[in-house]
């Protein structure tokens, strides 16, 4: 797409993070650097932990909070509300809140490219100049960001944990899937650690409860089958566990859940986000 939207302003500050702030207009907030390792950001009631270079996006009408006070070195575009269509057809996920940034050799110097040509931006033909530039930077934001994923989601790593999804209810030979996917245990377990806040045999749990859920909502299936089918020791200790994840029993929550829909124990991307108690 050759055409870049008016940018309404650009900025580089240093400053303590507002503990609230609402805006009215689409803002791509590059946070480069900060005085702690991570940032905790509620964005529309939604928890958000991202450490530092990131992108935060703020849409008009979005309530951004910081629990905590911290001191951010960053650099923002903003635009009118109209060009959120344009962002969109550009290849920005509607969904996309924050992501943590890589930082290439291009998106440096598309970077300087803004820094030098904002310093004239009164000068004729500059303020279009300007426009391209920050259209490119954010255009390269998410090729990196989509690279980024690719590389993830073809990762041994990621394929364990896409079998695990699939595959939860059966008994699990670990040792066995690392050789099949060419990975050491060290190895394996030192990614997982990055991706996922809780171990293997944690997200397995996880997975056979969300089912748990939602076989006790949309079935007539008994504990014991239950039990059975996801594969639990007993169903004394289904029961146990749900009780102690969940702070429920199983058959309280069927009573409370029947004619609805499943319960979600996560509601992040394959659990990524969510610790269990």
């Amino acid at each position: 797409m050759s055409f870049a939207p008016p940018v309404n302003s650009v900025a580089w500050v240093e400053c303590e993070s507002l503990p609230q702030q609402k805006t009215d207009w689409l803002e791509f907030t590059y946070r480069m650097s900060m005085e702690k390792a991570r940032i905790k950001t509620r964005l529309n009631g939604k928890n958000l932990e991202l450490s530092s270079p990131h992108l935060l996006i703020k849409r008009p009408g979005d309530i951004i909070e910081h629990p905590e006070p911290v001191v951010l070195e960053s650099f923002w575009i903003s635009y009118p509300k109209e060009a959120m269509g344009i962002f969109q057809q550009a290849g920005v996920p509607e969904n996309l809140s924050g992501c943590e940034l890589c930082i290439t050799p291009n998106f440096s110097s598309i970077l300087r490219e803004i820094h030098q040509t904002a310093r004239h931006a009164m000068e004729s033909g500059m303020c279009e100049q300007l426009d391209m530039l920050c259209f490119h930077l954010i255009q390269e934001t998410m090729m990196n960001l989509r690279k980024k994923r690719e590389v993830r989601e073809n990762s041994p790593v990621e394929k364990i944990a896409a079998y695990f999804r699939n595959n939860f209810a059966a008994r699990t030979d670990l040792e066995q899937l690392l050789a099949a996917h060419g990975i050491s245990r060290r190895s394996f377990f030192r990614h997982w650690k990055e991706r996922y806040p809780m171990t293997p045999a944690q997200y397995i749990i996880h997975l056979k409860l969300n089912e748990a859920c939602r076989l006790l909502a949309e079935t007539e299936k008994t504990l014991a089958e239950i039990t059975f089918v996801l594969n639990f020791q007993s169903t004394s200790y289904f029961c146990h566990l749900f009780h102690r994840k969940l702070g429920i029993t199983p058959l309280e929550f069927r009573k409370k859940n029947r004619f609805t829909s499943f319960m979600e124990i996560s509601s992040s991307e394959h659990c990524s986000k969510t610790r269990l108690k």
